[in-house]
């Protein structure tokens, strides 16, 4: 699985030393045998540029196909390190199956259990209207990340789980 090699292959190179190596392939682009790759690499690089500026102000948009959603979000899994922790707050339809949600037992939060066996604290809240709480949909979806604490809570080492709470209205 691609996804599981985000997590063991990290690269470790920095920041600087990342655009160092982008500017020495991009002078091997501008001067190569022909002009589209360069153009395309151009077409890339000033999309990076734009979303360098978003997140220069705080922001960051993951786009697109749900494949494209699902590989981003496990790319950013994969950033995290022991001690990091992460919020989410969702509703149901985004954890729902096919082309429109990343899947009640998914790739996506398997790779949370990962996150979370290499010391990554996930906090996560659902919205779900009252006339919603008794949907099937919901209850999969709730009972498949139950079913997440309790394998990392069975593990040995055990890994530390909170006890989750329901709130009502």
């Amino acid at each position: 699985m691609g996804e599981l090699g985000l997590f063991l292959d990290r690269p470790k190179l920095n920041l600087v030393q990342s655009v160092r190596s982008l500017n020495k392939t991009a002078n091997t682009l501008r001067n190569g045998p022909s002009d589209v790759f360069a153009h395309i690499a151009n077409a890339r690089v000033q999309t990076l540029t734009r979303q360098f500026s978003e997140m220069k102000a705080g922001l960051y948009t993951l786009a697109g196909h749900n494949e494209n959603i699902i590989r981003g979000l496990v790319e950013m899994l994969s950033l995290l390190e022991h001690k990091d922790s992460y919020l989410t707050v969702s509703i149901p339809s985004f954890w729902n199956k096919g082309p429109d949600g990343l899947g009640i037992n998914g790739r996506f939060l398997e790779m949370n259990k990962i996150a979370a066996q290499n010391g990554v604290s996930i906090g996560r809240v659902f919205l779900v209207k009252d006339e919603d709480s008794s949907s099937e949909t919901i209850h999969s979806i709730l009972r498949a990340h139950l079913r997440v604490v309790e394998e990392l809570e069975a593990r040995r080492p055990r890994i530390s789980t909170a006890r989750w709470l329901v709130a009502q209205k």
